[in-house]
């Protein structure tokens, strides 16, 4: 078996109950962040290593050097009196923070410290191209902020945090601004944040050397924000390989947007809108929630979790050659709020977690066709809300 059929993956999830911007509370079903062996040949998982260091892990992210991995603490308040401790904050005190760990031979984990991260919720993160920066969205308190990583790849103090201002048209989850994601344009030197408050993703112009945001001086027609359909709540979005679209998952209304993109000036054009539930379901009681595309460029997955396990669902489309999308597929996420999913390096494989489920469920996907079928799971992986494969 060679090195590449054993690979580590990371998950994490919410270890105290968590009040949620859609009014849902989630339970406390994840025990940290959690060290899984991935087996490629045989598509299954075995877990390694669990650590409860960790308060509401709900996303990790695992640095490119494959040695290091950076994790949010997703909580309301941002007020943490101790940001250089050496030992891992427990409990509830101390906010919303973001933390790094170096990864040892085995797994493990080495705490190298946290920073706060100067807005509430915070639950997504991306490292720059250069590797020197880690970029944090705070969910509740619609900020972005900046944090430079030393050349140990522990975490500086925050360098740079913007606050979005404004609201959508949805008075329940639109009051205010609501930073979900940050998603790096093809350039590389450009930045978008889904922002689901605003119906937007607000473009800005990055200076990766510095770590500072500014909005881009441009023309009329050249590095504006993309906007989403009133009321639609953009969460995540991806873009193709080529980066000639860009796929827009919107929470509210669970839809998927298209657009045109023009890479040479960030000019985009929503060409399609389609929804992500079955034919005459109503959106109501369910949220969207992932959005990935297969290496191959061809297939494009979302999840949907709801109020029922009806609405719980992975769906597949085909992207044809006008970057348009096909429905091709509705099945089961395999268990309960399917907040996060990830793909296997060798895109044999759609790893589904469920954070009120405790579950992972691995779907082979089909070679041909894309369609995915279940292969295996486990009921011991905690509340998943974050799968991240390491190198």
């Amino acid at each position: 078996m060679g090195a590449q059929d054993k690979r580590l993956v990371y998950t994490g999830g919410y270890t105290i109950p968590t009040l949620m911007g859609s009014g849902e509370t989630v339970p406390p079903a994840c025990p940290g962040i959690i060290c899984f062996e991935w087996d490629a040949q045989h598509g299954t998982l075995q877990q390694k290593n669990i650590f409860r260091e960790a308060v509401n892990p709900s996303w990790v992210e695992a640095d490119p050097e494959g040695k290091y991995l950076y994790s949010v603490s997703e909580l309301k308040d941002f007020a943490w009196e101790n940001p250089n401790s050496k030992e891992a904050p427990s409990g509830t005190a101390g906010g919303s923070f973001v933390s790094a760990w170096r990864i040892g031979p085995e797994g493990d984990l080495t705490y190298l410290g946290s920073q706060a991260t100067g807005g509430s919720d915070a639950c997504h993160l991306l490292v720059s191209p250069n590797g020197k920066y880690l970029v944090c969205s705070n969910f509740s308190g619609g900020s972005v902020s900046l944090f430079p990583i030393r050349e140990d790849h522990s975490l500086a103090p925050m360098s740079f945090l913007i606050r979005h201002t404004g609201h959508g048209t949805d008075p329940a989850r639109q009051r205010s601004a609501h930073a979900h994601q940050a998603i790096l344009a093809p350039d590389g030197k450009h930045l978008y944040i889904s922002d689901l408050g605003l119906d937007r993703l607000v473009c800005y112009e990055a200076d990766w050397e510095n770590g500072i945001l500014k909005k881009p001086e441009t023309g009329d027609s050249s590095w504006q924000d993309i906007a989403c359909l009133p009321g639609q709540g953009g969460r995540h979005a991806v873009f193709d390989s080529r980066g000639a679209y860009l796929y827009q998952m919107a929470e509210i209304t669970c839809e998927v947007n298209v657009y045109r993109y023009d890479k040479e000036n960030g000019c985009a054009e929503r060409i399609q809108t389609l929804p992500a539930l079955k034919e005459g379901t109503s959106p109501e009681g369910t949220l969207g929630a992932a959005i990935h595309i297969h290496d191959n460029g061809k297939w494009l997955y979302v999840s949907v979790r709801g109020t029922n396990s009806e609405h719980d669902l992975l769906v597949f489309f085909s992207i044809e050659a006008d970057g348009r999308l096909v429905k091709r597929q509705t099945v089961w996420a395999g268990g309960k709020i399917p907040r996060d999913f990830s793909i296997s390096p060798d895109g044999k494989y759609l790893l589904c977690g469920t954070a009120d489920s405790s579950r992972i469920t691995v779907f082979a996907i089909d070679a041909q066709e894309g369609t995915l079928s279940e292969h295996w799971k486990t009921d011991e992986a905690g509340g998943v809300t974050r799968i991240a494969f390491l190198g």
